[in-house]
């Protein structure tokens, strides 16, 4: 995986956390790792429609990159490390 491809990864996954879509978005990942290749194929499919919230290159990336199973493993995984990081997801803490 390339740094771009890394920074990418780490774009994704702050967006769902800030989203507030981290637990719908792990499952998907999860339920979805068997068919990560087609799910890969469907990106390129939505890329019209989707061109309206990312470029067309990270889409033509991430595309390539989720037709791997261990990408899907690796976005999950920081999805995981940036909402650990995030003290909005909990409304009992408190900040410093």
């Amino acid at each position: 995986m390339t740094p771009e491809d890394e920074e990418l990864l780490d774009r994704i996954a702050a967006v769902v956390v800030r989203w507030g879509m981290t637990v719908p978005a792990i499952f998907t990942l999860e339920s979805s790792k068997p068919l990560s290749f087609v799910g890969g194929q469907f990106l390129h499919f939505l890329s019209p429609i989707v061109n309206a919230v990312a470029s067309t290159q990270d889409l033509d990336r991430l595309a390539v990159l989720l037709e791997r199973r261990e990408t899907v493993e690796e976005l999950i995984l920081r999805i995981e490390r940036a909402d650990a990081g995030d003290d909005r997801k909990s409304p009992g803490k408190k900040s410093a």
